[in-house]
């Protein structure tokens, strides 16, 4: 639809949340993109189930 907002998220795996250092913060899981309407360009999604 055109002018309609496209929802992109990431969702990390738990083995990608586990490679922090004990010191540092903990990796959200959980992350919303903001989509922005660029003309003559094209996003790409890859994801993989392990």
């Amino acid at each position: 639809n055109p002018g309609k907002k496209t929802d992109v998220s990431l969702t990390l795996s738990e083995a990608v949340i586990a490679l922090k250092e004990p010191t540092e913060e903990d990796i959200p899981k959980e992350h919303k993109l903001t989509v922005s309407v660029i003309n003559n360009q094209t996003l790409g999604v890859f994801s993989h189930l392990a």
